[in-house]
């Protein structure tokens, strides 16, 4: 069926009748090819705030690739006239990578309808594209119950397993591979089983998955360290959800504004609740928090660590980014440099570190308990700044404040803990408050990117309590507060994220010159010489400088 600016009821007919009786539509094309590989490479510069499938509603080209009429004139179609935009994340598998064969978390069961859109972007082909087993959404089962109660590991799902069950419950099941290429996409019911094998030689197959369901369906956040049945859900996290067409009646998601053109990211609150899940094989376990940009940096990740006893994640490296590990529980080694040169540092609960760019660095767990820790990286990719920068900084005994030194006078107590300039940041601040309870202050918005660590206690900002381990990010420019609302004293760390820096107008400063070599010229050249001379000159400081 070719897109048109609208379906007929006939087409809408048509459409609805296959999706319910196979579970998908298509492929179907949108783009033509050397477009969806702009779009790839479009898209991998793009990072969420809150969780992994929020893409769309942080980044504007997620968005608008999500609202294109050629995929939302079908949503619509097939959801009605109230739609909501909840999921959207770039799918990448090398060449030999398997996506094992799963239902979507999110969507399985429910009230409500939904729809899942898998849009090839580049190196899609019969190899790599999406495999279905058709009418399985009716089955009533996910796949991930099916191994539950088989035993079957998630690792060795194969097609012909897969396949075997879904005739246990319907013999006419047949297994599709839905032959694809760069621009085409799939619609389909999240309920289905499905999975994706990148059997080509050579190329990462990217993908775009964009989910849609009506309004009146609860969307959580999966805990993604379990990934098997029964689901696992975060109560830290309310996924946000943008209404593309139609509106909100139900009121049980989170419903956000479109991203804005000019910015991608908004502040994010998660509550990491220790002890964070390890892995004992591989003796390091990240748990990713933000990845994507804000208005003060180019790129900006986050992540918490669980680091097994006797183990590193790496040997000492550098890189060119900045970055601050802060230790939430157990004692921390922190190796700086190599070699005969290499200084080791223990750090404990609510103790951190920072390394400029460049600095060889990495840690290890030396203790017989696990260590969890959170990590922030930066860079911005055009700036520099020169003069005495901040060199590699530990910062310890933080919470060792006496109760004479805090201020019983005022609502809070602030000590400093580092600042200076980086080269990176025209000034990079810490400090620690604490906060009486009741005590606070009223929204306010600051010109530089926020982070707060809560160590201990309860604090209220944003509509959302957050507890001890609790992470706030507050973007430059956008209003915030926060105020104690426990019995006893909050404690937090603050980090502050400035960049007043002021590129070099090189053009204004050629033309500056330019315009100072004309009244040189006019007094040292003869009359004579001073026409041509100014004809010259006014010509390289025309408007295209």
């Amino acid at each position: 069926m070719e897109f048109q600016e609208s379906f007929t009821d006939a087409d809408i007919q048509l459409l609805n009748q296959e999706f319910e009786d196979n579970g998908f539509i298509g492929p179907v094309q949108i783009f033509q090819s050397d477009v969806a590989a702009k779009i790839a490479l479009i898209l991998s510069h793009s990072g969420p705030a809150v969780w992994p499938k929020g893409y769309a509603a942080d980044s504007r080209d997620y968005y608008d690739i999500a609202t294109h009429p050629s995929i939302l004139e079908r949503v619509t179609a097939i959801l009605g006239e109230d739609v909501m935009l909840w999921g959207a994340n770039l799918v990448t598998r090398k060449p030999g990578k398997v996506h094992p064969w799963h239902s979507d978390m999110e969507t399985v069961g429910g009230v409500g309808r939904t729809v899942s859109v898998w849009l090839g972007l580049q190196n899609v082909n019969y190899n790599s594209s999406l495999q279905v087993i058709k009418s399985s959404h009716k089955f009533g089962i996910s796949i991930q119950e099916m191994r539950h109660k088989t035993g079957v590991d998630r690792s060795n799902v194969n097609p012909e397993q897969v396949l075997k069950w879904a005739r246990e419950i319907d013999p006419g099941s047949t297994q599709i591979t839905c032959s694809m290429k760069d621009g085409d996409a799939i619609f389909f019911d999240g309920n289905l089983w499905h999975g994706t094998d990148n059997i080509n030689l050579t190329g990462t197959r990217k993908a775009l998955l964009i989910q849609y369901a009506t309004p009146n369906r609860p969307v959580k956040a999966p805990s993604y360290s379990n990934l098997d049945w029964p689901f696992q859900f975060r109560d830290d996290i309310r996924p946000p959800c943008i209404m593309v067409r139609g509106t909100d009646k139900f009121g049980v998601n989170e419903i956000v504004e479109p991203p804005s053109t000019s910015s991608n990211i908004k502040s994010w609150i998660v509550q990491l609740d220790l002890p964070l899940p390890d892995d004992p094989e591989k003796g390091w376990k990240p748990h990713r928090i933000h990845s994507g940009n804000s208005p003060v940096m180019d790129r900006l990740t986050c992540h918490a660590s669980v680091l097994s006893p006797g183990k590193t994640p790496h040997p000492p490296h550098k890189h060119a980014e900045e970055e601050i590990l802060i230790v939430l529980d157990g004692i921390a080694t922190v190796l700086i440099g190599d070699g005969n040169d290499q200084q080791s540092k223990e750090l404990q609960r609510g103790e951190f570190i920072y390394y400029p760019g460049g600095q060889l660095h990495t840690i290890r767990n030396n203790s017989e308990d696990n260590i969890t820790y959170l990590m922030f990286k930066w860079r911005n990719n055009l700036q520099r700044h020169t003069g005495e920068l901040l060199k590699t900084s530990l910062v310890s005994h933080i919470t060792e404040i006496e109760s004479d030194q805090i201020n019983y006078k005022q609502s809070w107590t602030v000590k400093r803990l580092l600042q200076g300039k980086t080269e990176q940041l025209s000034k990079l601040h810490s400090h620690m408050s604490i906060l009486k309870p009741g005590g606070g202050y009223e929204p306010h918005a600051d010109n530089y990117d926020v982070a707060i660590l809560v160590l201990s206690g309860n604090v209220e900002t944003l509509g959302r309590e957050v507890g001890p381990n609790g992470l706030i990010f507050y973007f430059k420019g956008e209003p915030h507060g926060i105020r104690n609302i426990g019995e006893s004293n909050a404690v937090y760390l603050v980090f502050e994220f400035h960049n007043n820096f002021q590129p070099i107008r090189y053009k204004r400063l050629i033309k500056k010159r330019l315009w100072k070599l004309q009244e040189y010229a006019a007094r040292i050249l003869p009359p004579s010489a001073r026409p041509k001379a100014r004809q010259i000159i006014t010509a390289l400081t025309g408007n295209r400088l």
